[in-house]
Formats: structure tokens, sequence, C-alpha cells
């Protein structure tokens, strides 16, 4: 409908930062939780106002990155033994 309009369907901050009709939240504002860059603290407060526990989400998020680092343990290993020639080294 809105060709013209390069930035109606996009997400990305470092795009959508560009755009002159103003959608980025300015964290001065009283209101957090508008435009398309929150802060944590808005959305964690969005989040409880549709009674969500999120103390429970991001503790399940958490335990979900720590079981996917340890999931591939095995393999960042190996990869490691053949290809890192130092112990010491990071790459």
């Amino acid at each position: 409908m809105n060709t013209k309009n390069r930035f109606i369907h996009l997400t990305n901050y470092a795009i959508n930062k560009n755009n002159r009709n103003g959608t980025i939240a300015d964290f001065a504002e009283k209101e957090e939780a508008c435009g398309s860059k929150w802060s944590f603290k808005a959305l964690r407060q969005v989040l409880r106002e549709h009674n969500v526990n999120d103390e429970r989400l991001f503790g399940r998020i958490k335990d979900i990155i720590i079981k996917t680092i340890i999931s591939s343990e095995p393999i960042l290993y190996n990869s490691f033994q053949t290809n890192v020639p130092h112990r010491n080294n990071c790459f």
C-alpha cells in the first residue's frame, strides 16, 4: 500500500533510527515502552502488566542459554583440541 515509506516494515534499530517519523523511544521521556527500542525496564513492566511472571520467564531463558552452551561443549572441546595450538590462545 505505502511503497514510498522505506521504514514501514523495519524493526532493526540500526536502520529505523533514520526514520524521521520518530518511532524510536526517547529514554528521556516518561513513557519508555513506545517506539521500536524499549528499555529493559520498560519491557519487564509491560510483561508484568500483562500478568507475565517476568522473573520466571527470564529464569527460563537463562536456563535455556546455559543448556545450549552445555550441549555444545563436546563439539567446541574437540574443535579447540584440533585447531588451537596452545592452551592459552583464544583463537
